[in-house]
């Protein structure tokens, strides 16, 4: 100072120095009063500038200001917005400044008890008035101002639609380091709104410093109400926590977050439980203006067990890793399950993989997944497997039931284990995707069954958008395995969108597919299909040709047409044929062993509105009609049987089905009429007519109806049947729909003269349709109601097996029922018999072959016959192995108790066993007779034979006890006699031929009975019969055992009486004089025996005199 002053002195006039120092002085002076003035009126021109900044900012304002300084500035009841509904309020506010030369600048805020408030919307964050403070954007990178931050007790309340968050925040330090921040946060709903986060709980703290950001979020909920967001859906008990950490400039981002949701609700029958997400950012690189321009990290979803509608999945898991730059980004996905289910089918876990894209290039982000899906061991349930089973199980019976059963194996094979896989691809963008699934479906299953759709003209098998789920098929499906068809189908166009009608078109074909005796194949099977809402149509264009057996025949090349229309819609439903008839057309047919030629069916409809149509309001009219079929019968070389102008052959119908009712209540009238087959051997079977109704409802298909006018005609055999009945249906009763009742019918003789009376069927049953098919009745005497006995049936139709019985119940001879009530026949041979015959006649069978068998009990028959006179006590049991074939064991064994042809005959037996071929073989038979036996030698006798040959043989025989059985008192004999008869059995009854008895030796003949009046030689050898002693008795037997037995009586010896051998001399008497006897006999059976006397031909004794007296000299001669 004191050298500036002195510079003054020396180079300046003296008074310059006083004018100058005085400006500077005044200078100061007035500085200083204009700083005293400007700090007395601070505080107006603080709030003057203040609020003068904010309104040039478009700020509706309030405040007051407290205290000014050069480094600090207090404000008091701060708002910031519209005064009903401000932006920001605080208590207090104070800013802290920091002077650069004149500018100031703010080094620290400090806000007691602020209230911000926030909006989110979809147009994202708004803070009201105060968006105007945001920062512009900038190509600079992002930095966090030096400015310090103290928030005492702040709230953020954030308006959403869902709720209101309220936010409690307390801050400190200075935001570019040292910076802590402390959250708490719930959410409360806003009236009428929805709420999103029921009970929401939120706590976090961040921080800042030289390292960059590091932030801490966790918290939870009672709920999530997602319905915002997704219609209807919400969760559980939702807990997250979440980790992150960037650079301070935002450059770079990592993190981590985790949750939890102890359920996922959607709708009643959809959600999903004990959830589990987590997302991890390893490197995300950002522009100035937060734009990812690198990332790197993974994602992952799961949960215990999901439910969408009837499908159930434990455990679904799906994964993601992504990593890319700039516009492009690349990654993994991988979902998995454990057990999945839908009703029928489970899935012991599915499997998929793929690759991940993402790019940006075009502006809009891309993102693109391409990969695999397998489905593991899936099985469909036993009861879908049953009931697929069930329901091929209905062609039993039918051309079609070999292939029915074999696919039913194999399918039923396939369905308890298969698995699948088909490739995928899903693109997303703008909000947009498309899942397409390329080509390449394929399914496999157990026994090498295996379905494949692969695409068709390089067109994806499966497109789908997303999220309108329309959806395009078209391509090429296969199924193939053992014993399936080859079927092939190409869908040509296949389109399905919500709010559009379905439209698809396409071929099915099946190759020559054989299995056992059927055969199937679909000529190329054209079809087009339009639906709309409530309304569609349909068309079908093609041909079905089958072959196959059906039970007791076979069809044979059996053509289909296929060529129909059907239209529905609010006027109703119309079902038509293309050509107005279908005309079935039918390559040949065999019945038994009958086989007959080809025939055309035509099927036309009632009237020309076509098969089937509908009124609105549901009522249904329509119907049928099958014209005559006629077929040729033919012969073995293929040719028309008995030539071009034969009658033989099938003729049927013609049959009429007419619809009525309505939709949910249809009625069909059947009414089938004549059908004729004519046989060779004018043989003729008839059905005249079978009618019904047949009803749908809730419950299925009924039906109920008669049949009659059933007969079989053979001609040839004079023998005619006729049945009738009535029938049900209930296609509800799977066990046996078809229930056949009050059956009846009647078998007759048709000659003159009948051979048997007509044999009743009654009170038949029979159920069939299902698995076993059953039947039983009465067999009854037409004339007397008297039952005979009752038949049993059993098929099983799956296994091909099955059981016929008839058992004889009431076959028990008495005054009501004699042999002559079943055959005219029988009259005048048996009589008088009384009695019981009971067992039965079974059959039993499989599908490789059927046995029969047989037992009958006969139990003291007693009859008086024609030849053999009284029979008693008939007893034994016949047991055949081999009923059909005539075949039993050995040993069968049959009883006599008594037997009276003249000579009475007990405890007869007859053992024998048939050998089939119409073969008998006699092992043993007999009665014993008079200490010896009357016997039938060992034999075989052939039944079929016209005449059937046995020998009876006379053993040991005692003539003295043979003479008493034959109850002669005059007559005694002595000695033993033997004989051969051998018997000849014919139609026209029994005879022996050339039969004889014979004596063992000598013996004695005493007739001491009644003698007619006689002289000379006829006295002489009744007096020789008195004592008589011969050498041998020979007595030759021939004749019809029914009507006269020829007798010739040979025997000689002499006499032991004394006689006179001389009339005329009676003085001279004599013994031992020889006499020889030729005595013929002719007569009934019952009567040969006591013919041996001679007695009653007188001249027949005096000419066998002669000839003894011109034996005896003779004699004397010689």
């Amino acid at each position: 100072m004191e050298a500036n002053e002195q510079l003054l002195d020396e180079g300046s006039p003296r008074p310059r120095k006083s004018r100058t120092a005085f400006r500077l002085k005044a200078a100061g002076v007035a500085l200083v009063v204009t700083v005293g003035a400007v700090w007395l009126v601070r505080i107006p021109l603080m709030n003057l500038a203040i609020r003068g900044y904010l309104d040039a900012q478009g700020i509706n304002a309030s405040f007051e200001g407290d205290g000014v300084s050069f480094a600090r500035v207090e404000l008091e009841r701060l708002r910031l917005g519209p005064a009903r509904a401000p932006d920001l309020v605080a208590e207090r506010a104070e800013i802290y400044l920091d002077w650069d030369g004149l500018s100031p600048r703010v080094e620290s805020i400090v806000l007691e008890n602020p209230v911000l408030k926030a909006k989110v919307d979809q147009s994202g964050v708004s803070f009201g008035a105060l968006d105007i403070f945001r920062p512009e954007p900038s190509a600079e990178p992002f930095a966090l101002p030096p400015l310090g931050l103290t928030v005492q007790n702040g709230r953020v309340n954030v308006e959403t639609p869902y709720g209101m968050v309220v936010a409690f925040v307390e801050t400190e330090g200075r935001l570019d380091q040292r910076f802590e921040m402390s959250l708490r946060a719930h959410a409360t709903p806003l009236p009428g709104k929805p709420e999103l986060l029921e009970g929401l709980v939120l706590t976090g703290t961040a921080h800042t410093g030289a390292d960059g950001i590091r932030a801490h979020l966790e918290g939870g909920a009672a709920s999530i109400n997602v319905a915002g967001l997704v219609d209807g859906m919400r969760t559980g008990a939702f807990r997250f926590e979440s980790e992150f950490e960037a650079a301070a400039d935002l450059s770079r981002l990592s993190g981590s977050l985790k949750g939890t949701a102890e359920r996922l609700i959607h709708t009643v029958d959809t959600g999903a439980s004990a959830l589990e997400v987590a997302v991890t950012l390893n490197d995300v690189r950002l522009t100035p203006d937060l734009v990812p321009t690198a990332w790197d990290g993974s994602a992952s979803l799961s949960a215990a067990a999901a439910r969408v509608g009837s499908l159930t999945v434990q455990r679904p898991m799906a994964e993601a890793t992504f990593t890319g730059a700039n516009s492009k980004g690349s990654g993994r996905w991988q979902v998995s399950t454990g057990l999945l289910e839908v009703p029928g089918v489970r899935m012991r876990a599915i499997r998929g993989s793929g690759a991940l894209t993402a790019e940006t290039d075009s502006g809009a982000p891309v993102i693109a997944a391409h990969g695999e899906v397998d489905i593991a061991d899936g099985a469909i349930d036993r009861k879908e497997r049953a009931a697929l089973r069930a329901l091929l199980a209905t062609l039993d019976s039918t051309p079609l039931s070999g292939l029915a059963s074999q696919s039913a194996r194999t399918l039923d094979r396939a369905m308890q284990n298969f698995h699948a896989s088909a490739p995928l691809s899903l693109t997303w963008r703008q909000g947009f995707g498309e899942l397409v699934f390329p080509s390449g479906a394929e399914v496999n299953g157990l026994g090498g069954v295996r379905f494949v759709l692969l695409d068709h003209e390089d067109k994806p098998s499966l497109r789908m958008e997303l999220p309108s789920g329309k959806t395009m098929v078209s391509g090429r499906a296969s199924l193939s395995g053992p014993g399936l068809p080859k079927l092939e189908a190409r869908i040509d166009r296949l389109s399905l969108a919500p709010g559009a009608a379905l439209e698809s078109s396409g071929t099915v074909v099946v190759a020559d597919w054989t299995a056992g005796d059927s055969r199937l194949s679909l000529t190329p099977v054209t079809y087009r299909l339009v639906q709309g809402d409530g309304s569609g149509t349909v068309a079908l264009t093609g041909n079905a040709r089958l072959s196959g057996p059906f039970p007791g025949g076979r069809v044979e090349d059996l053509q289909l047409p296929l060529d129909v229309e059907a239209a529905w819609g609010a006027a109703g439903v119309r079902l038509v044929a293309s050509g107005g008839c279908l005309n079935m057309r039918l390559g040949g047919l065999t019945l038994g062993d009958y086989r007959f030629g080809r025939g055309t069916i035509p099927v036309c409809p009632q009237d020309d509105k076509g098969f089937l149509w509908t009124s609105p309001e549901g009522k249904l009219t329509g119907g049928a009609t099958a014209g005559e079929l006629k077929l040729a019968l033919l012969g073995a070389d293929g040719e028309r049987e008995g030539g071009a102008n034969s009658d033989l052959g099938l003729s049927a119908g013609p049959v009429t089905l007419t619809v009525s009712g309505t939709a949910d209540r249809p009625l069909a009238r059947l009414d089938f009429r004549r059908a004729t087959l004519r046989l060779p051997n004018a043989v003729t079977a008839e059905s005249r007519r079978i009618e019904g109704v047949l009803r749908g409802g809730d419950a299925g298909w009924t039906g109920a109806g008669t049949m009659e006018g059933f007969s079989l005609v053979a001609a040839n055999a004079a023998v005619r049947a006729e049945a009738k009945g009535s029938w049900r249906l209930n296609f509800a009763n799977e066990a046996a729909p078809l229930h056949l009742t009050d059956l009846s019918g009647r078998v007759m003789d048709m000659t003159r003269k009948a051979r048997f009376e007509p044999i009743a069927f009654t009170d038949g049953s029979v159920h069939a349709g299902g698995r076993v098919a059953s039947m039983k009745g009465n067999v009854r005497l037409a004339s007397t109601g008297e039952v005979l006995g009752d038949v049993s049936l059993s098929h099983d139709t799956d296994a091909g097996t099955g059981e016929a019985l008839l058992k004889l119940t009431g076959l028990t001879f008495s005054p009501t029922l004699q042999p002559y009530m079943l055959t005219e026949a029988a009259r005048g041979v048996v009589e008088n018999v009384s009695g019981a015959v009971s067992g039965f006649v079974r059959a039993r069978w499989t599908p490789e072959a059927m046995t029969t068998d047989a037992r009958f009990d006969l139990d003291g028959l007693s009859m008086a016959t024609g030849g053999l006179g009284p029979v008693d006590g008939v007893s034994g049991q016949l047991v055949f192995t081999d009923f059909l074939g005539l075949k039993t064991p050995p040993g069968q064994t049959v009883t006599v108790a008594r037997v009276n042809p003249g000579v009475a005959m007990e405890n007869g037996v007859f053992r024998f066993q048939l050998v089939g071929d119409q073969k008998l073989r006699v092992e043993q038979a007999g009665w014993p007779l008079a200490d010896g036996e009357l016997r039938v030698d060992p034999a075989i006798v052939a039944l079929d034979a016209p005449e059937k040959r046995v020998t009876l043989r006379l053993v040991d025989v005692d003539l003295e006890k043979f003479i008493g059985l034959m109850d002669m008192q005059s007559l005694r004999a002595t000695g033993e006699v033997e004989g051969e008869l051998p018997l000849s059995i014919t139609r026209q009854g029994a005879s022996i031929q050339k039969g004889y008895l014979r004596t063992k030796g000598s013996g004695t003949i005493s007739y001491t009975g009644p003698v007619p009046a006689t002289d000379g030689n006829a006295k002489l050898a009744f007096d020789a019969l008195k004592n008589f002693r011969f050498k041998s008795i020979v007595v030759d037997v021939e004749g019809d055992l029914a009507g006269e037995i020829a007798t010739g009586i040979r025997f000689e010896g002499t006499s032991q009486a004394s006689l006179s051998p001389l009339s005329w001399f009676r003085a001279l008497r004599t013994r031992g004089i020889p006499f020889k006897f030729n005595v013929n006999v002719r007569a009934p059976l019952r009567s040969l025996m006591s013919s041996i006397s001679g007695v009653t031909d007188v001249s027949g004794l005096v000419r066998r005199n002669v000839e003894m007296e011109l034996e005896k000299a003779r004699e004397e001669k010689e």
